[in-house]
């Protein structure tokens, strides 16, 4: 079997949406299989391994995005490409609740 690309997990994941919309008791890693491809998990690190670079928040309602920020850093994520007006652009509106985040998070 080989690795599953980004693009095409995201393809199967939303197949696999749209057979659980209809009733179909369908699991994502079994389409992947079926598929051909393998999802290999990346080789663990300790917690203690990360370092988590502080980042305060901008607003009184922007938590999630600061958490989202630290999170993003302390996996490698270079700063410019998880700065606060970025991940704001992302989002659908400018009210955050945890869903957002997740969606944020799951591109």
């Amino acid at each position: 079997m080989k690795p599953i690309t980004k693009h095409e997990l995201r393809r199967i994941k939303k197949q696999v949406a749209q057979l659980r919309k209809k009733g179909h008791e369908v699991w994502t890693d079994d389409e992947v299989e079926k598929e051909g491809f393998s999802v290999q998990e990346p080789p663990q690190r300790p917690a203690l391994d990360y370092v988590v670079p502080q980042a305060r928040q901008q607003s009184d309602w922007d938590c999630g995005l600061a958490c989202a920020r630290m999170v993003l850093t302390a996996l490698g994520l270079p700063e410019d490409e998880c700065s606060f007006e970025l991940l704001r652009s992302r989002l659908a509106s400018t009210e955050v609740w945890t869903i957002d985040i997740a969606y944020l998070l799951a591109e």
